[in-house]
């Protein structure tokens, strides 16, 4: 097996996604995700945010990111957000992919 070295400069960090409780969709005034969950590190980094549509198929990843040198306190950091998404939805069905919780949507 090869190993690649970085630099030393390199930065080098660690991404850890949200874990879902819950997740709530509304529909007025257009498509909101109520989510619910924790962060596994009790640090208080940003939340990021990504969302990525293909045909019927609506997905959303929620995480933190921090150096890999950091040192935190464990504990647990609960997370409660809701997540705008610009997208126009079609009668139809549609699956929602928030952190690998599933909701199945008929509009």
């Amino acid at each position: 097996m090869r190993k690649t070295h970085l630099p030393y400069n390199a930065i080098k960090t660690v991404r850890r996604p949200t874990v879902i409780d819950t997740v709530e969709v509304e529909l007025e005034g257009g498509l909101h995700l109520n989510v619910s969950g924790f962060h596994t590190e009790g640090i208080g980094v940003p939340v990021k945010v990504e969302t990525r549509r293909t045909g019927d198929h609506i997905r959303v990843r929620i995480y933190r990111e921090w150096d890999i040198d950091a040192i935190f306190p464990p504990g647990l950091l609960p997370y409660q957000g809701t997540i705008a998404l610009d997208e126009s939805l079609a009668s139809g069905q549609y699956i929602i992919d928030v952190n690998h919780h599933i909701v199945e949507l008929k509009v």
